[in-house]
């Protein structure tokens, strides 16, 4: 009898341990062929889904403004701000049967809109209790703090001139060449760097370099920026700032502790101290499919890295889970289905509108054909993450003599993965470089390059070794031939300089950095490769882990852990942490436009 997935033959050929978990994986597929026959009968098709931001928030018509906003346990809503001198009482909203409150405002006598451009705007939720509170737009594309507060508030965003692109949207590359940043620290100085300056500064250098595609963090606001993009506050606005943070954030926006997430202790992650989605709901799918829509089109990102991919699709979030290998724990009761479903959608949407997409998956488990297809029972990203590989360097350099490095063991380090799924192979990220640890370059040479990196200064011993085993190092993440499948990604943000030792703080994500796979086999090349990464959200996962992969769990990571925590600490994406989005590479949902990567941090 033919599989309901089309080509579930060709994975159960390419990895025979499958086959007891048929029934399971068109299980999965029934579910996301279901939604999806849902979206196209009541929404007219996942494009039109994924354009939530426009019916969403406050859009524009001939006649005035409209505002929507799904806020289902709101008693009543009301729009407030400059506008109307921040009146709590004379814009209210009406709601329909789904929870979607609705107010149109017409024009000015005149014809000009109602609400001026960069005016400030929030949301007076009443909730049942009599009680009063304002939020922001989970829509809003810009916030900005009040006056003389950390409070922010929602700016409305209509220019007389909107921006026009010159340049088209590059294609994608056969094989990444990742440079992962940080824009406001690329610089040398004790500022918050611009976007001007880092395309000015940084990005020339970039491409001098060899790199051909640009993976941005902390694209979107979030609550705290050192934390690098974790905990976002608002999806939709570029940070020029999903967290707990009730004030800002997505967090009890309707008064409840439900609405975006789960009502219930699913909701919260206690590790990351955030919130989590509630994949079931309707709008949450509109809202997140929508959220990798738009910077998709309005910034042109290339792809996203999709951080604490772990977290959503266990429900332990991998926490003090040991990932073996053994593969009743990758489809048992453990895995939430519902986190996969969305994965699956948001996959389908990003390459069905852009064929070029690039999706890379943070994954320490070793989840099977995570990034195969979902029409052969994948989940369909393009990559995943090598985790182990730049751990394996930092132990290296942490614990061993040159003279007692273990080859054989480098070896299965780096070519530990799963069979046909692309692999981002790199020797180092900010997980190594800023959470808790040191750049290469730092742990080669430390203090001596301040003094004798000049071109007029002699060669030390440690200068001359440090150069030479750093660029060995990068260049074996650096795969030209890309018959493997590999990708590598071993820029690290921009200065190098800083301090070398990292010290911001705690990403929580213990996990050993599993590289992803739990199986052995030489990688083998995926068709559909070429991430782009953002990120997002960015991300954030401490791994500090000394691994040196005998535990035969295959994810690369050496210890045979308990307690692979997915993750990173906090959460890319924020508010939630795992929305996936996150971190946009590329622009990074934060979106560039050079191929570059998100970081999803969805999360």
């Amino acid at each position: 009898m033919d599989s309901v997935v089309p080509r579930l033959s060709q994975l159960l050929n390419r990895d025979p341990y499958l086959h007891p978990y048929t029934h399971e994986i068109e299980r999965r597929y029934k579910i996301f062929e279901e939604n999806l026959r849902k979206i196209d009968e009541t929404e007219g098709g996942i494009d039109q889904f994924s354009r939530g931001y426009e019916t969403f928030g406050l859009t524009k018509q001939d006649d005035g403004l409209t505002y929507r906003e799904w806020a289902p346990g709101a008693k009543a809503v009301h729009l407030i701000g400059d506008f109307n001198n921040w009146d709590r009482s004379s814009h209210a909203c009406s709601v329909n049967e789904f929870g979607v409150w609705e107010l149109k405002i017409p024009n000015k006598p005149d014809g000009s809109s109602p609400i001026e451009h960069k005016s400030r705007v929030k949301v007076a939720i009443t909730k049942h209790d009599g009680n009063q509170v304002d939020r922001i737009s989970p829509w809003i594309t810009y916030a900005a703090p009040q006056s003389n507060t950390d409070l922010y508030e929602g700016v409305h965003w209509d220019p007389p001139q909107p921006y026009h692109w010159q340049n088209p949207r590059p294609s994608r590359p056969k094989s990444l060449r990742i440079y992962e940043s940080h824009v406001g620290i690329a610089s040398n100085k004790l500022e918050v760097a611009s976007y001007d300056h880092f395309s000015q500064n940084v990005i020339p250098r970039v491409k001098d370099l060899g790199y051909n595609c640009v993976e941005l963090m902390a694209i979107m606001e979030h609550a705290y920026y050192a934390s690098f993009g974790y905990q976002v506050t608002n999806f939709f606005a570029v940070s020029s700032h999903a967290s707990k943070n009730t004030m800002d954030g997505l967090n009890q926006f309707d008064g409840t502790n439900g609405c975006y997430f789960h009502d219930n202790p699913r909701g919260f992650h206690d590790l990351w101290d955030s919130r989590l989605f509630d994949y079931t709901q309707w709008e949450v799918l509109r809202f997140l499919l929508s959220n990798l829509r738009w910077y998709l089109e309005e910034y042109k990102f290339d792809g996203f890295r999709f951080d604490g991919v772990t977290s959503m699709i266990y429900h332990d979030h991998g926490l003090g889970h040991g990932f073996g290998g053994d593969y009743p724990s990758f489809f048992g009761l453990g895995v939430d289905t519902e986190s996969i479903t969305y994965l699956q959608l948001a996959n389908h949407m990003m390459h069905t509108i852009h064929p070029d997409v690039v999706s890379i998956a943070e994954d320490v488990s070793g989840m099977p054909a995570l990034c195969r297809p979902i029409n052969e029972g994948g989940i369909g990203f393009d990559y995943r993450l090598g985790m182990a590989i730049p751990d394996k360097w930092i132990e290296l350099l942490k614990k061993c003599k040159d003279e007692d490095w273990d080859f054989q063991e480098l070896y299965h380090t780096m070519t530990n993965r799963r069979y046909m799924e692309n692999t981002i192979a790199y020797a180092e990220s900010h997980d190594q470089a800023l959470v808790g640890d040191k750049t290469i370059a730092f742990w080669l040479m430390d203090k001596e390059m301040y003094d004798f990196m000049s071109v007029t200064s002699y060669l030390t011993p440690i200068i001359d070794r440090g150069l030479a085993l750093h660029k060995m190092i990068s260049d074996s993440d650096d795969d030209d031939d890309d018959d493997d499948g590999d990708d590598g990604d071993d820029g690290d943000d921009g200065d190098d300089g800083d301090d070398g030792d990292d010290d911001d703080g705690d990403d929580g994500d213990d996990d050993d950095d599993d590289d992803d796979s739990d199986s052995d086999d030489d990688d083998g090349d995926d068709d559909d490769d070429g991430d782009d990464d953002d990120d997002d959200d960015d991300d954030d996962s401490d791994s500090d882990s000394d691994d040196d992969d005998d535990d035969g769990d295959g994810d690369g990571d050496g210890d045979d852990d308990d307690d692979d925590d997915d993750s990173d600490s906090d959460d890319d994406d924020g508010d939630d942490d795992d929305d996936g989005d996150d971190d946009d590479d590329d622009d990074d949902d934060d979106s560039d436009s050079d191929s570059d990567d998100d970081d999803d941090d969805g999360d």
